[in-house]
C-alpha cells in the first residue's frame, strides 16, 4: 500500500515537473518570439535612420556645392566717367571656380547684362556702364556651367556713389571749444582717399571747408602727405566764432581725373553754452558737383 502511494506521489511529481517544463518551453518560445519581433523592429528603425542620414548627407553635399564660391578672386576698377551722361564704366577681372573654363560668364547690374570675355589664363574680364545716382546697386557675376546658371554678388552699395573712382577711406582730427573766446579750434585733421581696389587714391584740388549754419566760413587747401596717402588741413591756430544754437559742419572736397568734384561730410557739431557736441555723418557718400 505504501509502495502504491509512493508511486502515485512520484507520478504526480513527474506530472508537475512535466507541466513546469512545458510551461517554461512555452515562455521561452514566447520570449524568443518577442525578442525576434523587437529585433525586427529595431532593424527596421535602424534602416529608417540610415536612410534619413543618407538623405541629409546628400542635402549637405548639394548645399556645400551651391555655397562654394563661384569666384575665387576678382578686382574692379573705374575705367571711365562720362560727366555729360553722368555714367561710370566699371571693369571687372575675375577668376572663377567653374570646372568648364569655356563656360559663358556675365556681369549684371540695374537690369543691364553684358557678357564677359574669356582670357587665356582661364579668367574673365568685362566692362559695364551704369548711371551715377543715389539709388542702390548690386553688381552680380553669373556663369552657365553644366547647363545650370550660378550667380554670385560681387559688390552691393546703397548708392552708386560707392562705385565711383574716389571714395572716403578714413578721417581723423581733434576739436576744442573755447568758452572764453566762444569759438572752436580744429587741429591735426587728416583725410585718406581710396579707389575701388581699396588702395590709396589721389585727387586734385583737395580742400577743407567749414560751415556755420549752412554758410561757409572757411575754405583752405589741403596738404598732401609725402606718401600721397592722406591730406592734411590748414585749420590749426585759428578760432572760429560760434555761439549756443549754432551748427558747425566740416567737409573735405576734391576732384578726380575726370573733373568730377566730391564733397565728403566729415563731422558736425551742435554748440551749447557748455561746449560743442561732436556728431558723425550717417553716410560716407559725397555730394557730387558735376562740371558744366
Amino acid at each position: 500500500m505504501k509502495d502504491r502511494k509512493l508511486q502515485l506521489w512520484v507520478l504526480a511529481l513527474c506530472a508537475l515537473l512535466l507541466a513546469e517544463i512545458l510551461w517554461q518551453r512555452i515562455e521561452i518560445q514566447s520570449l524568443s518570439n518577442r525578442m525576434s519581433a523587437q529585433a525586427q523592429q529595431d532593424t527596421e528603425e535602424l534602416d529608417r535612420r540610415v536612410a534619413v542620414l543618407e538623405d541629409e548627407l546628400a542635402d549637405l553635399k548639394r548645399t556645400a556645392a551651391e555655397q562654394e564660391p563661384l569666384v575665387s578672386s576678382w578686382q574692379m576698377s573705374a575705367t571711365g566717367l562720362d560727366t555729360a551722361e553722368r555714367t561710370v564704366t566699371l571693369r571687372v577681372e575675375a577668376k572663377l571656380t567653374a570646372t568648364d573654363q569655356c563656360a559663358p560668364a556675365y556681369l549684371t547690374a540695374r537690369g543691364i547684362r553684358v557678357q564677359m570675355d574669356g582670357q587665356e589664363d582661364g579668367g574673365y574680364t568685362g566692362e559695364i556702364t551704369l548711371p551715377v545716382d543715389t539709388q542702390s546697386v548690386d553688381l552680380l557675376i553669373s556663369v552657365v556651367d553644366g547647363g545650370e546658371e550660378r550667380t554670385q554678388t560681387l559688390r552691393s552699395e546703397s548708392s552708386m556713389m560707392g562705385l565711383l573712382p574716389v571714395r572716403l577711406g578714413s578721417f581723423s582730427g581733434d576739436d576744442v571749444y573755447n568758452t572764453d573766446q566762444k569759438g572752436m579750434y580744429f587741429t591735426e585733421w587728416t583725410v585718406s582717399l581710396l579707389d575701388l581696389h581699396g588702395a590709396a587714391a589721389t585727387a586734385a584740388d583737395g580742400e577743407y571747408r567749414l560751415y556755420r549754419n549752412g554758410n561757409m566760413i572757411f575754405s583752405g587747401p589741403a596738404k598732401q602727405s609725402e606718401s600721397y596717402s592722406s591730406y592734411e588741413s590748414g585749420l590749426e591756430e585759428r578760432c572760429f566764432p560760434c555761439v549756443a544754437g549754432d551748427k558747425i559742419e566740416l567737409q573735405f572736397t576734391c576732384t578726380d581725373e575726370y573733373g568730377l568734384t566730391y564733397e565728403f561730410p566729415l563731422n558736425w557739431w551742435t554748440v551749447t553754452e557748455k561746449g560743442a557736441e561732436r556728431h558723425w555723418p550717417t553716410s560716407a557718400y559725397p555730394t557730387l558737383i558735376w562740371p558744366e
